[in-house]
């Protein structure tokens, strides 16, 4: 049996604070990604940047793909 709520991922990811997504994920603008990602560099052996997938439509995550081969390999 579950939770109530289980499958209300509206709620679940309203509940999820900006601090915890920045902790995880690097977001922002353009410029913003880059000097994020540019910090992570200076500490990291290797990187690996991708497009969230969960909860979000094909063309959503091939709009996200685009932006991150944009921002990031050009």
């Amino acid at each position: 049996m579950g939770h109530p709520g289980q499958h209300d991922h509206a709620t679940m990811l309203s509940a999820i604070p900006d601090h915890m997504v920045e902790t995880f994920a690097v977001v922002g603008t353009p410029d913003e990604v880059r000097s994020r990602l540019a910090a992570v560099w200076a500490v990291a052996d290797s990187v690996t940047v991708v497009a969230p997938t969960h909860f979000l439509t094909p063309d959503q995550i091939m709009r996200y793909q685009q932006a991150i081969a944009t921002t990031v390999y050009q």
